[in-house]
């Protein structure tokens, strides 16, 4: 049974999310939301990754849906907001002065309560007259994802500090390499879940059926191992005490390259060309884009790359027209990919991020005729294994947030 959700939940307590994975039906909710009270504001400020408004779709998508009202929006980056003082100080006037609705898309670009933007964004919610968040999925990483997008909708809902969430609702348990750490179970779920129930103004599905997974293992070689045993004992002999991010780092770095998986790449790719297909190949090191292309891997395939530094509108241009191959580096903020004539992604070395493979295939969403076909590439050490049942924890609350956000069926407006 559909859940008809009414227009007081935002009016009485002035916040609320849209979930929705699709981009356009996040926009066009949140757009009936805003037309719908527009007697009740006098200005939108509409916050959202600078990804998405370097692309003409993301702002043309706001013009079709408020139609008559976009003369009155005001589209930032968080970018803009956290390193741009004069901006923020701008809407903060004008949130203090006049009648602001407040939209942020992306949810989780403020799940980060240390970070500057999530702190500014945090601030200037007291003053906003409506507030909206825009969210693909509530949570990537764990629960305590959920704190900064509740406090952003209201901090009335909790009470309570950040710590005192995770104290309360996130035990201590011992993974299988016995490191204690804080997770939830599925009753701690369904507290935080029916707390945020009644401020789910819009909730739709994800279609999965458009994804066609395939997870590939590889085998170091004899020598290869030896290398990786030697690499690791004299790194962590040189130093008394170590950074855990900087040996998994380290470690990781040693056996990325190993020879069956460059070998399989060099074959996947060759099968790819044979199709005439295109692909998008996701690093975690610029090191390894460095490799792939001196290496003679990517030879015979007209390649892109996207990192930090590349014009970005350029590279999707030459990936949409000439290339056949697109390497991305995980953490480099493109444009939405909306490329329906991709038929391929491959996840060549693994992130601890959950988010960040997720954002992978988010940017190949959209209206298809074709499944993506995803590769994803795992190396059988130790660290790859730890490195899955984070990630597995990660995906496995995800769905369990699914579940029992879908239970009651389908919310809409």
């Amino acid at each position: 049974m559909v859940n008809k959700i009414k227009y007081q939940i935002i009016k009485n307590k002035k916040g609320g999310i849209v979930l929705a994975m699709q981009h356009e039906k996040r926009i066009a909710v949140a757009s009936k939301i805003i037309i719908k009270f527009a007697e009740a504001w006098d200005r939108v400020v509409w916050i959202a990754p600078s990804g998405y408004l370097d692309t003409d779709e993301y702002e043309l998508l706001i013009r079709k849906y408020l139609k008559g009202y976009f003369n009155k929006v005001g589209l930032y980056s968080y970018d803009d907001l956290s390193q741009r003082s004069d901006i923020y100080l701008e809407l903060l006037n004008a949130a203090k002065t006049q009648r602001v609705f407040g939209v942020v898309d992306e949810n989780l670009f403020v799940k980060n309560t240390y970070s500057w933007r999530t702190k500014r964004v945090s601030f200037l919610r007291d003053f906003f007259t409506f507030r909206l968040l825009l969210a693909r999925n509530l949570t990537s990483r764990g629960l305590r994802d959920i704190y900064a997008q509740l406090n952003f909708v209201s901090p009335a809902i909790l009470k309570m500090t950040e710590t005192q969430f995770v104290h309360q609702f996130m035990p201590y348990y011992e993974d299988e390499f016995q490191i204690s750490k804080r997770w939830s179970n599925r009753f701690f779920d369904r507290k935080v879940l029916n707390l945020i129930r009644p401020f789910l103004v819009f909730c739709s599905a994800w279609d999965l059926s458009n994804f066609d997974y395939r997870e590939i293992w590889f085998e170091l070689t004899p020598q290869e191992k030896e290398a990786y045993r030697n690499d690791k004992e004299m790194f962590l002999r040189k130093k008394d005490r170590v950074c855990y991010l900087q040996v998994v780092q380290q470690f990781q770095y040693c056996y990325t390259i190993c020879v069956k998986k460059v070998d399989y790449l060099r074959f996947l790719l060759q099968q790819i060309r044979d199709k005439n297909e295109k692909v998008i190949l996701y690093t975690k090191y610029l090191g390894e884009v460095k490799f792939l292309k001196e290496s003679g891997v990517l030879k015979g395939s007209k390649y892109v790359v996207m990192c930090g530094t590349t014009d970005k509108q350029r590279a999707i241009g030459l990936f949409a027209t000439e290339c056949n191959v697109m390497i991305c580096t995980y953490k480099v903020d493109i444009p939405r990919l909306v490329l329906k004539n991709c038929q391929n992604l491959i996840y060549f070395s693994q992130t601890f991020d959950y988010k960040d493979k997720l954002f992978a295939m988010y940017r190949l969403c959209g209206n298809r005729k074709h499944k993506v076909r995803i590769f994803d590439f795992w190396v059988n050490t130790k660290l790859e294994l730890m490195i899955k049942d984070n990630l597995l924890r990660k995906r496995k609350l995800l769905q369990e947030f699914s579940q029992i956000i879908s239970e009651n069926g389908e919310c809409c407006l």
